[in-house]
């Protein structure tokens, strides 16, 4: 019922005024230019390649932490790898981010916040993290924009990260957070080479309507679907940034 008059209002905003849409409908602030310190916190040697743990601190936000695995002659591009389950998702020997490592990129995976090392129990079955959610609700936020705003600022750190020239930045986001990773992109495209998203929903209209997606409620954003749906944010990032892939196929 909201899709006629959603898509006729977004179509006479000019961008600068969608972007500001969408920030205040997640709930999150301007821009920021700063970049975040980090922590070591230990080290890990593998064939060809080794791992860095380490803290991202973002000047305002929270710890988030976080793996680099460094091929022996590292591109100068870096990818960013965000999984609904954290940091070692996908980091196992012969997994999807060795694979990148094998073909000389340096790969930073981290837990935003509420996954992995940051994450306070299971979801529910049913309708998952719920408890999160709504305490996000009653701050007037969002588990989404809060997760927007992590990728950001590790995509900042990730630019600078061992380098004199500033790294170019390749996201893959895999399962729910997808859609952070989307925003991230449309918000700040600049800072991103291109995205690619993962077995992540096509649309908030797909979530609301269907019971089996119920336990996706921390990918909503309250209200949102009076303003914009996810293929919204794929016109801000840039079609040429944005690849969609299916769960199986990198």
């Amino acid at each position: 019922q909201l899709a006629k008059d959603r898509d006729a209002a977004w179509q006479k905003l000019s961008r600068a005024d969608a972007l500001s849409l969408v920030r205040k409908t997640l709930g999150i602030g301007t821009a920021q230019s700063d970049v975040p310190q980090s922590n070591p916190a230990g080290k890990m040697q593998r064939a060809g390649y080794h791992i860095d743990k380490l803290v991202i601190r973002p000047v305002d936000g929270v710890p988030l932490p976080a793996l680099t695995f460094h091929p022996m002659e590292p591109d100068e591009s870096v990818y960013l790898y965000v999984h609904d389950t954290g940091k070692q998702a996908d980091a196992a020997v012969g997994g999807a981010i060795e694979k990148l490592v094998q073909d000389g990129f340096v790969v930073l995976s981290v837990d935003l916040r509420g996954q992995g090392e940051t994450a306070e129990g299971k979801p529910d079955a049913i309708v998952g993290d719920w408890k999160t959610f709504y305490a996000a609700y009653l701050l007037g936020q969002s588990v989404v924009g809060g997760r927007t705003e992590d990728i950001l600022s590790v995509a900042r750190w990730a630019t600078h990260y061992k380098t004199q020239k500033p790294r170019s930045v390749h996201l893959i986001a895999e399962g729910q957070c997808g859609i952070s990773a989307l925003h991230a992109v449309a918000l700040e495209s600049d800072l991103f080479t291109s995205v690619t998203l993962r077995d992540t929903p096509k649309s908030w209209t797909d979530v609301a309507s269907s019971s089996e997606l119920a336990p996706l409620l921390t990918a909503t954003v309250h209200g949102a679907l009076r303003v914009y749906d996810l293929p919204d944010l794929i016109d801000l990032a840039g079609r040429d940034k944005v690849r969609i892939e299916a769960k199986n196929s990198q």
